[in-house]
């Protein structure tokens, strides 16, 4: 078997002694059953009773390997590199310190900072930024709130590795200028147009990316100098309302826009 479900996992690095970066052609031998996005739209289900390593291929380029029911899920961009690894309840390694899926998440013994849009834990420093590398699936609510809540799942993973594994299409360039933790956007410049642009970061449980939104000079100003202007504007992003302003759509990328 080509993964360790006993292997402790390395934040940003590896999970289940397999390694970010590991190109798809390694597991194809493996690998047992194919579907395409194309053919069959993606469900909850879509791994129910599955046995073995199953490999869906996104239409808009990009694809996952599941391995059994979900124990793992693996998650690689367009160039087919390897830039995520999620665990959830048949994965038996410790995934931070001693602490392993199926604990309370209190076991962790670090700062955690609660992505409430998507749900998720990630560990951050002694300014509140967070850690890259690592995010917990608990119960969605802050540590203080529910120390006992049970983690069902973490995720490994290194969006870098779309920059440093392939180029950009189009080479198109992102520079950020400002992030608001409290609304988790940021704001920045497409640099080879000079357009603005406003990206929010989404999960949807088959792929993390980040969505880039076209906005006015204007919008660009004031969304840095009071955060709070930008919550309409968010609510119309997560609502599909704004999909005309999307530089790259949804599953296009995953978590860089690159």
């Amino acid at each position: 078997m080509i993964f360790n479900l006993s292997e402790k996992a390395t934040i940003g690095k590896s999970l289940a002694g397999i390694e970010l970066g590991t190109p798809l052609e390694f597991f194809l031998k493996d690998v047992k059953t194919i579907i395409d996005e194309r053919s069959v739209k993606w469900t909850v289900n879509l791994t129910k009773d599955n046995v073995g390593l199953l490999l869906y291929k996104l239409s808009s380029g990009g694809s996952f390997l599941y391995l059994n029911d979900g124990d793992l899920e693996l998650g690689f961009n367009k160039q087919d590199f390897l830039i995520s690894i999620e665990a959830s309840c048949g994965y038996e390694g410790s995934i931070y310190e001693d602490v392993k899926i199926g604990d309370p998440l209190g076991k962790v013994k670090h700062q955690l900072y609660l992505d409430d849009a998507n749900d998720v834990h990630h560990l951050c420093d002694e300014n509140e930024e967070i850690i890259p590398g690592m995010y917990f699936i608990a119960g969605g609510v802050d540590l203080e709130d529910d120390p006992d809540q049970e983690i069902v799942g973490v995720c490994i993973y290194d969006w870098s590795l779309d920059n440093s594994k392939s180029s950009c299409e189009g080479n198109i360039k992102f520079e950020e200028k400002f992030f608001s933790k409290t609304h988790r956007f940021s704001v920045g410049i497409e640099t080879a147009s000079g357009n603005y642009f406003l990206s929010i970061p989404v999960t949807n449980g088959i792929v993390d990316y980040e969505e880039y939104y076209q906005i006015t000079e204007s919008q660009f100003t004031s969304f840095q100098n009071n955060p709070d202007e930008a919550s309409d504007f968010l609510k119309s992003c997560r609502s599909r309302q704004l999909d005309h302003l999307l530089f790259q759509k949804p599953g296009s990328n995953r978590g860089t826009p690159c």
